[in-house]
């Protein structure tokens, strides 16, 4: 009900500014605090990027807009060695 509701005011606003601005682009840096028990099992803050473009179709009293959403979240990475094969186990990767 709560993404239904965001996605529903997200809509109407760009809606609301579609006569205004013919084209909209935007960006923005995102942090990540995770909560609970995955909060619990991870000690980091995960950051993002992510970016958005709109243009309007000025079709004849209903203005239109076609748009792009991006983003782009991490959590942070892991490495460790482990084998490449179990018949082989001399011969190690790092797995990422």
């Amino acid at each position: 009900m709560k993404i239904r509701g965001i996605i529903i005011a997200t809509l109407l606003a760009l809606g609301s500014a579609a006569p205004a601005f013919a084209q909209m682009f935007g960006g923005g840096f995102t942090l990540g605090f995770p909560q609970d028990e995955f909060g619990e099992s991870l000690d980091r803050i995960g950051w993002g990027l992510g970016g958005e473009a709109l243009y309007v179709v000025d079709y004849p009293n209903v203005p239109v807009g076609l748009g792009v959403d991006f983003n782009y979240f991490q959590l942070g990475t892991e490495t460790r060695r482990e084998p490449f094969s179990y018949t082989i186990p001399d011969l190690t990767v790092d797995v990422t």
